[in-house]
Order: structure tokens, then sequence, then C-alpha cells
């Protein structure tokens, strides 16, 4: 697969759930905490990642998580 073949790949994904991403834009950005108190945030985040089948590392320095996608898997990686 080459580079824009990638680039058309994860176009698609994105748009396949652009709607749970606005959504979850939406959550977040409605119910505002001020810095370093996320904890609704987080969790928010968290239950998302993991609704998409990841794997969610939680409570990372208070207001933080983690997950990791195909970390097993050779090849590109996206963020």
């Amino acid at each position: 697969m080459n580079i824009e073949e990638l680039k058309q790949k994860a176009i698609q994904t994105i748009d396949q759930r652009r709607e749970v991403y606005l959504a979850l834009g939406r959550k977040i950005y409605e119910n505002p905490e001020t810095g370093y108190r996320e904890v609704k945030t987080t969790q928010t985040l968290a239950d998302a990642l993991e609704a998409l089948g990841l794997e969610t590392e939680r409570d990372i320095a208070v207001t933080g998580c983690r997950a990791r996608a195909n970390a097993h898997k050779e090849g590109p990686k996206v963020v």
C-alpha cells in the first residue's frame, strides 16, 4: 500500500466515524472543567477509546489516560 492509499484509507475511516467524533467533542465542550481538574473529560475520552475496542489505561497523573492500538503490529502508526 503506497502513501496515497494509506491517506485515503485514513480519511475513509475518519469519515465513517465522523458523527461519533463530533458528538465526543460536543460532550467535552458542553462540560467544561478547570485546568488540571479534567476528571470528567478524561473519563469521557477513556470511555470513548474503550468503545472503539482499545485497551485503555486510566488514572495517569490524575487527569490522563492512554490507549494503544495495534502495538503488536509492524508498520506506520497514526496518533
